[in-house]
């Protein structure tokens, strides 16, 4: 089976394995020899320069000339800026709703009420999703059970350096003996150079990441109530006392992948949760903390 075209003024023979190109003389003459093998001969040009159309079920047939000279584009060709075969337009619908995706800053105290700051990362212009900022009013939890119970747990499991015993990069903070302590002028420990208030230093340059002289005093009134705050303020709005952070966090390992300091079932979270949900100690004598 062979057929002809004319496109461009050139006679092209399609059909088989291989074909002749040649141009097509002035008196409508042969414009070839026929290709060695099984290559099919040119044939005699039309007259009228029409190209006889391809049988049915054949090769595709080769498009009409366009009136500048081009081929035009076969009628089945996907445009340009369409989705490939088979695919899906990958540009987002514009009716698509917008998700809101909130962060927010540590809580700050100031006159027994909480405020911070949260940001849309989506920039949706909606607040259905916002977290509460305040002001709100600080939980009124006890302080004794913090010093005695909570202190203690906390020391052991975040107070490091690295950790939570930092006054940047982290949500929370605290100050422990021998580790981070809190940026004020206190009074030179007696066992040191100096004695009673004769000599004052700065805590936190003087005493932390040392066990000596004032890196080992106890808390001060500051330290203990910046201490206390910091918990706490992770109850405010959080109705379910599981899903407080203090709690979560410790637990399932969200803070740092593969690594949870207790089980539900432990000491730890008991006491944590107690505490949050509003445990209290008539007294308390957190020495030597």
């Amino acid at each position: 089976m062979r057929w002809r075209a004319a496109v461009m003024g050139c006679w092209v023979v399609i059909g088989g394995c291989s074909g002749s190109v040649g141009h097509a003389p002035a008196d409508g003459g042969a414009g070839g020899r026929d290709a060695p093998g099984d290559a099919p001969a040119l044939v005699d040009a039309a007259r009228d320069g029409g190209a006889d159309a391809a049988p049915p079920g054949d090769a595709p047939g080769l498009a009409d000339a366009a009136p500048d000279g081009r081929a035009d584009a076969a009628p089945d060709a996907a445009p340009a800026d369409g989705p490939l075969e088979g695919g899906a337009a990958t540009d987002a619908s514009p009716d698509a709703p917008c998700v809101e995706s909130w962060s927010c800053t540590a809580w700050t105290v100031a006159g027994g009420q909480a405020t911070r700051t949260c940001t849309d990362g989506s920039g949706c212009g909606t607040t259905a999703q916002k977290p509460p900022v305040g002001p709100l009013a600080l939980p009124a939890l006890d302080l004794n059970y913090y010093k005695c119970r909570v202190q203690p747990i906390l020391d052991r499991n975040c107070s490091m350096m690295a950790c939570h015993g930092t006054d940047t990069g982290h949500l929370f903070r605290t100050y422990a003996r021998g580790r981070w302590r809190n940026d004020e002028i206190v009074c030179q420990p007696n066992s040191c150079l100096g004695n009673n208030c004769a000599v004052t230093v700065n805590l936190q340059r003087e005493g932390s990441g040392t066990i000596m002289c004032s890196g080992w005093t106890t808390h001060t009134a500051t330290e203990w109530q910046k201490n206390f705050d910091s918990a706490r303020l992770f109850r405010l709005a959080v109705p379910n006392t599981d899903e407080v952070e203090l709690l979560a966090r410790p637990t399932t390992g969200t803070a740092y992948p593969h690594l949870k300091f207790f089980a539900k079932d432990d000491a730890s979270y008991t006491t944590l949760k107690s505490w949050l949900d509003g445990a209290t100690l008539a007294t308390c004598d957190p020495t030597p903390n």
